[in-house]
């Protein structure tokens, strides 16, 4: 078989799925950290991330594109990926992992409703559609779960702190997608700052605890992985990765990620837990549907926390 140099990098391919699930399975990594307070679980994620980000581009030679972006791409990046990051920690604080993960994983579907908002997109059909049934599986699953019809008031913070994640990184994809650029170079900015208000916050607000020899090899193998290496991944592999494939890959990370919950004893899968599963993985792969003579499946411009 003859080899065609515009055909998509296997190399690359298989380097998205590591990156998708790195991301996938994160979820199992942050159930482990749950009695190290939010703040010091941010700032050695972030001081990880910055030292791995700050050596990639120094390998790539980098640094010198890192000013070349606007400054609201940047600012985007700070709200859209900092605070994205501290309410998702805070949430499995006040919530259950599985309950947070299926809420935070929900971004799509407001990227979608944002986008017919602010960069008039249109939305078709089944783009509600996908909508109407990850919020329905999502809502059944928190009031299923409940016992008694209607959502738990004492996972209710935990709740909001998990949506709030999510639309957070809705609106960063959104001014990404805008700007149309992967910008892998920038997080060494985004984990420099982020270290540096987390870990201002933590010494203000909170108490330190030792990690353990566990949780701290979990922490760091994070922050390097994925605040860093799998941003530089996800961009490699977009470009020269097989790009449907992928796309229809990122689609299966609320399985992936429920699943490994599932299976290192972090969550039940319960009939609720499963059927919510599943209808969030068929409103993304309705949601990224293109309608047209052909059908054809889309890739976002950004990926998977997606």
């Amino acid at each position: 078989m003859t080899s065609n140099a515009n055909s998509p990098s296997i190399k690359a391919t298989i380097i998205g799925q590591l990156a998708l699930f790195i991301w996938a399975m994160s979820v199992c990594g942050i159930v482990v950290l749950k009695d190290i307070p939010a703040f010091e679980i941010l700032s050695v994620l972030f001081f990880s991330g910055l030292i791995a980000s700050s050596v990639m581009n120094t390998i790539y030679g980098n640094w010198k594109v890192v000013t070349t972006h606007p400054k609201y791409v940047l600012l985007a990046g700070i709200v859209g990926i900092i605070g994205n990051d501290i309410f998702y920690i805070f949430a499995f604080k006040y919530a259950p992992a599985a309950h947070v993960d299926l809420i935070a994983l929900s971004w799509p579907m407001i990227v979608l409703i944002l986008a017919s908002i602010f960069l008039n997109e249109s939305i078709k059909f089944h783009h509600i559609f996908a909508c109407i049934i990850a919020f329905l599986g999502i809502y059944t699953l928190l009031v299923a779960e409940s016992g008694i019809g209607v959502f738990d008031e004492e996972y209710l913070f935990g709740y909001l702190c998990a949506l709030t994640s999510a639309i957070l990184w809705a609106i960063y994809v959104i001014i990404s997608r805008k700007y149309i650029k992967c910008t892998p170079e920038l997080f060494a900015v985004y984990c420099g700052i982020g270290s540096a208000f987390a870990i201002s916050m933590h010494f203000i607000f909170e108490v330190t605890v030792i990690p353990t020899s566990n949780q701290l090899v979990i922490l760091i193998f994070m922050g390097i992985t994925t605040h860093s290496i799998a941003y530089y991944g996800w961009d490699f592999a977009i470009k020269k990765g097989h790009f449907k494939l992928l796309n229809i890959l990122s689609y299966g990370n609320p399985i992936v990620s429920v699943m490994g919950l599932v299976f290192f004893g972090f969550a039940e899968l319960t009939d609720e837990l499963f059927i919510a599963m599943i209808m969030v993985f068929i409103a993304g792969i309705i949601s990224g549907w293109k309608i047209d003579k052909k059908p054809k499946l889309v890739l976002q411009s950004k990926g998977p926390k997606s």
